[in-house]
């Protein structure tokens, strides 16, 4: 193992887990309708199965909409649970939206999922975002051509590790302070997978083995070139937790992104800093989903 001070470096970096500017966009091959804010949904609890394990959240479904809508299915951070970003569903759903929001099995000691925390991994909560995607596939009264994912610091890691695999099937994604840190963190605080030991304990978490292996080969920014369609990506100027340094870079080497620093902003945002953000991901939206190249 390395020296203790970059362990400890290391660990403050993936804090950022724990707390649960702009380029050409490609143009959709689907145009479909803009969407109309209404501002009346309706909340619905969900239970979906993957492999065995159930899989708590939320669904917030407009009222009074003639047709398929879209949907936008969103993931936390680690160590917290959906409760971290209902606040984006609820706001995405009072514009017209389908939003589902669910916890991560494992994904914090609060979740209402099944699972433990030393069995999860960024590829456990890939096959849990999977599952939640194909649940949402076979809903009637969803736009199949019109599924967004949006996921905040370790959850927008894992939505980007998703969509490498589901080009066809997501229409835009949305990465908020995404955690594409988590890479380089594992790979400086451990010379190997082999010496990762069964359990670690991070800034009062006690995470099992295979959280650091599963992460080993899981580099982000080649994983998002393969998706190629359009990307929102926000950051606080002010982020303490995860550098803002791992936007700036993914912004200037993928293309298809529109990105949009919060001046100020620490890591998970409040008051104007929200409304901000959510401005920003309603106008995002609303592009994508009338073929504009966005804002």
């Amino acid at each position: 193992m390395k020296g203790i001070e970059v362990m400890m470096t290391a660990a403050m970096c993936l804090v950022s887990l724990l707390c649960g500017c702009m380029s050409e966009q490609n143009t959709p091959t689907q145009a479909a309708p803009a969407v109309t804010a209404i501002g009346v949904y309706e909340t619905r609890e969900i239970h979906v199965d993957r492999d065995g394990m159930d899989i708590y959240g939320i669904a917030h479904v407009p009222a009074g909409v003639e047709g398929k809508m879209p949907v936008v299915i969103l993931s936390h951070e680690l160590g917290a649970t959906l409760d971290r970003v209902k606040g984006y569903g609820e706001a995405l759903a009072e514009a017209g939206y389908v939003t589902v929001c669910f916890d991560f099995c494992g994904g914090g000691y609060g979740s209402r999922s099944d699972g433990d925390v030393l069995g999860m991994s960024v590829l456990t909560e890939k096959a849990d975002l999977e599952a939640v995607l194909a649940e949402v596939q076979t809903w009637d009264f969803v736009d199949a051509d019109s599924i967004y994912l949006m996921g905040n610091s370790q959850g927008g890691l894992v939505t980007a590790i998703t969509v490498a695999e589901h080009q066809d099937e997501i229409r835009a994604i949305i990465l908020v302070y995404p955690g594409f840190s988590l890479y380089d963190d594992v790979h400086a605080m451990f010379d190997s997978p082999e010496e990762v030991p069964e359990t670690y304990r991070l800034l009062g978490m006690r995470l099992g083995q295979r959280y650091f292996v599963d992460m080993w080969d899981q580099e982000p920014y080649a994983l998002i070139q393969e998706y190629g369609k359009n990307i929102l990506l926000i950051h606080g100027s002010r982020d303490s937790i995860i550098p803002i340094t791992y936007s700036d870079r993914l912004a200037e080497t993928v293309d298809n992104v529109e990105y949009h620093v919060i001046q100020g902003a620490d890591h998970g945002y409040l008051g104007e800093d929200f409304e901000l953000a959510v401005s920003y991901i309603t106008n995002f939206l609303t592009n994508v989903q009338s073929g504009g190249e966005g804002t």
